[in-house]
């Protein structure tokens, strides 16, 4: 499942007609609108990266639409299969008995980007 919100710029006398068309599409919902600044904010649902694209295209070919920018996109499968892919690396690595503890050095503490200390 893929998640997506485009910003779309319209004429002023084509934002109704670009509002009633966007809630045509499967799987887009119109999240918040400003008539004054002819701009909407589209959350987009997909089932892939190509679908997502494919409707970010027809979107931005609707007419009185000026321009449909994705300013973000959430990838779940794209995402899970680097999380595993990585996570083997990680288990191996842990499991491996021939590192010794003292070599490992752990940076997940932020403490020092803060200018705190570690306690």
């Amino acid at each position: 499942m893929n998640i997506s919100s485009i910003v779309i710029k319209t004429t002023q006398p084509a934002f109704s007609s670009v509002k009633e068309a966007i809630l045509e599409v499967q799987g887009c919902e119109i999240y918040l609108e400003d008539e004054t600044s002819s701009q909407i904010i589209v959350v987009l649902e997909a089932k892939s990266t190509q679908e997502e694209v494919a409707i970010n295209k027809h979107l931005e070919s609707l007419p009185g639409v000026i321009n449909a920018n994705m300013h973000y996109t959430y990838q779940e499968d794209e995402l899970n299969a680097q999380l595993v892919s990585q996570q083997d690396g990680v288990v191996e690595f842990l499991n491996d008995d021939s590192i010794s503890a003292e070599n490992i050095a752990y940076s997940g503490s932020i403490a020092h980007l803060m200018g705190k200390s570690k306690k």
